[in-house]
Formats: structure tokens, sequence, C-alpha cells
């Protein structure tokens, strides 16, 4: 039995000890990489000393026994479910969730087979949760060396499948909560395929952390089978229960995409990545790490575009940061860094946007009045949603900009009512609307 599955509840006579996770935590300051400096060395052992003292507090808080168990056990799972996942910390993972319960001769399993191989043959990891199912299928088309799998122990149903059973890269979990961080935390982009219950608390748990900024922007996908219309159901669910009433911004529904076509789910997935590459708080600043620079008229349209998000300066493009050497991986990348004033959100979050009936009368239209106009001359700017799907092209971003138009948004950008055909620059354009998008769901914090 691997150790991830080596987590029996401790015998009822045995004290609970919850300091023993923590004697393996101490070993890990003195074993870090070669890049990381002194400071950082420091930081990372004052983190582990802040668990102990939380540890020594139970004692003093008179813990019961049970809820010293909760969090034994917490510990250990993370603690090896972050063992298993840190050697593969440097390739791109998708997470596919679906139902468990799908049969291998319905066009969702065949569905999820085809996008699992898919995002395989691009060098991705598929992450599911390792049981039957749409589960099953991701990891079939992904083939064994390209899956990792985070099964829920359950007493019934929940059997890891033959593809990822007795891999190393399989983790056994008994809480779904420590399971649903590590679906979230590791991964690059989000899948959903249909499913029950447990399908639609992850997808809607990732669209939650999105939009209220505490998980950094990722394209999700909500994949039908050809000609299925579950997540349109669901779709039109969420026009007409939140977004009419305005329980959710309009802006938010532009977090995920939805089609019954994997080329179009893969796509959304990969371009998302084609220059944006990751983003980090350093300090005060927030960073941007690029696959390549950009260029200066980029750049300058950046800092004209989106000087209303900046605390203070502007946005530069400049090599790695002292504090970022603890990612030694990522020290080519060029970066775009700046000072991202949290509080450049207009209205309060969750409610930017009018009622469906009119707009509201303490949310003006922000005028564009002096403003930089660009692209050819006698096109008129207008102010526009910017959190756009990252995989349209400039004329079907156009397009959802027109039906967009005059809406409050968070981070305002102007786009010319017809703008020229850019084919050639869209790829460094997309710089711009992964750097919008991002903008929108960060404001809240993170």
């Amino acid at each position: 039995m691997d150790e991830s599955t080596n987590f029996d509840d401790l015998p009822a006579d045995k004290p609970v000890d919850v300091t023993q996770p923590l004697e393996q935590l101490l070993d890990v300051a003195a074993s870090l990489p070669a890049g990381v400096n002194d400071e950082q060395r420091r930081r990372i052992g004052d983190l582990i000393e802040r668990i102990k003292e939380s540890a020594d507090k139970l004692v003093l808080d008179n813990t019961s026994r049970g809820d010293l168990k909760i969090l034994s056990r917490t510990l250990r799972e993370l603690r090896y479910a972050f063992k298993v996942f840190s050697p593969y910390r440097g390739r791109r993972k998708v997470t596919v969730f679906g139902s468990a319960r799908t049969q291998k001769f319905e066009p969702a399993y065949e569905q999820a087979v085809r996008f699992g191989k898919a995002m395989a043959d691009h060098h991705w990891l598929v992450v599911t949760g390792a049981a039957s199912g749409i589960m099953e299928a991701g990891h079939l088309g992904a083939g064994r060396e390209n899956s990792m799998g985070l099964n829920i122990m359950l007493p019934f149903e929940q059997y890891a499948n033959p593809i990822i059973r007795g891999d190393h890269k399989l983790v056994h979990m008994k809480y779904f909560f420590t399971r649903k961080l590590m679906f979230v935390k590791e991964c690059h982009a989000v899948c959903c395929l249909p499913g029950g219950f447990g399908t639609l608390d992850e997808g809607l748990e990732v669209l939650t952390l999105l939009q209220t900024g505490k998980r950094d922007l990722v394209p999700v996908v909500f994949l039908d089978a050809p000609g299925d219309g579950y997540w349109q159901d669901f779709q039109q669910f969420v026009i007409k229960r939140l977004k009419a009433p305005a329980l959710i911004s309009p802006e938010d529904l532009s977090l995920y995409k939805l089609t019954d076509n994997v080329d179009e789910a893969v796509a959304e997935t990969l371009n998302f990545y084609k220059v944006f590459h990751s983003m980090r708080y350093v300090k005060h600043r927030l960073v941007f790490r690029l696959n390549r620079r950009l260029s200066e008229e980029t750049l300058e349209a950046i800092n004209v575009e989106f000087e209303d998000i900046l605390s203070s300066g502007r946005f530069n493009q400049r090599e790695v940061l002292p504090d970022e050497r603890d990612e030694p991986e990522l020290t080519h990348l060029p970066r775009l860094v700046f000072h991202f004033n949290r509080a450049s959100q207009v209205g309060p979050p969750c409610r930017v946007g009018p009622p469906v009936t009119g707009r509201s009368p303490d949310r003006p239209i922000p005028s564009t009045a002096g403003l930089p106009k660009h692209g050819s001359s006698g096109n008129a700017a207008r102010p526009t949603v910017v959190a756009v799907t990252w995989s349209e092209t400039m004329s079907q971003l156009a397009e959802t900009t027109a039906q967009l138009a005059n809406k409050i948004i968070i981070s305002t950008t102007l786009i010319p009512a017809d703008p020229p055909p850019l084919p050639g620059r869209f790829e460094e354009l997309g710089a711009l609307f992964v750097f919008s998008a991002a903008t929108c769901c960060s404001a809240t914090g993170c």
C-alpha cells in the first residue's frame, strides 16, 4: 500500500500526535533548492514555526480529539499531495470534472477521451478524480504517463480506474475539501463535462474563486457532448436566475466558455497561454511572467489604456526580480511589473453593471472625453467590457464588445467601433486581453 492510502484513523486508546507531520516539515528549510537565498530560507522557516505555534495552541485551547484528528489528517493529506505534485510543477495541467456514472458507450465519455488525448498531445497532464466515468475517460485519452489522480475514499462508487490505479501520480484522500484544494491549486485550466452534484459543486467553486480573485485566472471550459444541451441548460439558468436579477455581473459570463467541440475547448485552453505565462505578487508589485517580450508599441498601449488601475508608476517590462529567484525554472521569462490598485474597480464586487430593466443612477457610464482613440480615423471609441473569452479573434472581440458596450466595467479600455483586421498582431495583443481579464478578477484581492 502506498503512502497516500496509509491514513487509517488512530486507535481510540492512542493519543493524537499533531506534531508528527511538523517534524517532517522542519527538514524543508534545510533542503531547499540552490536558488533559494538566505532571506527566503528565513521566511520559509518562519512559516514552519507558525505552524508549530498553532499546534502548540491546540493544547492550550483544549481542542477536542475529534477536531485534532481532522487537523492531523488534513495536514498529512496535503503534505503528501504536495509531495506527489511537486515534481510536475513544470508541466501544465488541466483538471477534468464530470460524472463517475457516465457509461463508456455514452457520447460524453467519448468526448472526454478525445479531450484528454488532445491535451496530452500538447504535453499537458490530465488531472481527474481518478474514478470511473468521465474521470476514467479523461485518463484513457491522455494515457497513464500523462495522467494524475485525486481519488476520494467513499463507501461506494469511487474506486480508482484501471488507467491510474497503482500509479505514483495517484493520491487517495479522505476529505473533499483537501481534494478540491489540490484540484484548483495545481491546475492551469479546468474542463467540466456533464455530471451530478459533485461536478456542479466543483465547477461552481472554480468560478467563485475566479470571480472573487481567490484564484489566479485560468481558462474554464464547459464541454458538452456533440449536440447535447447539458451546459446550455445550465447557461440558461445562469442568465435567467443569476444575471437577470443582478446576482452576478454580465462580465462574469466571460469567466468560462461553453462548447460541444473538442477543438474549440483545446484552443480556448492553449490560446490563454500564448503570451501570458503566470502571475505572482512580489511584495507590493504584481508581476506577469510572459512567454515573450512585448513590443514597445504594445507596452505603451498598456500604459495608456490601463493607467487607471495603477496605484503609482507605470507598467514596466523587465527581467526577473530578486525575490523570484526561488523559481529558477522561470528566471528566463520577461516580466510585466506594476503597482496594481486593488481598489480600482467600479462599484462593489459582483454588482457591477445595471439591472436588466435599466441603468442604476449611481453608476454613470464612464466618460471617454479626453481619452485616446486608436484604430483608423473616424472610428468612435467606446467603453467596453474587456474580460472577453481569451481565444476570440479580433472580429469576434468586436462583436462581443458591441453587445456589451456602455456597461459599467471594472477596468475600462477602448476598442474602435470597426477595428481594422490585425491578424499579425493578434497573439501579441492577446497579452492585453489576458491582462485586462486578470484585473477584473484580481481587483477584489488574491
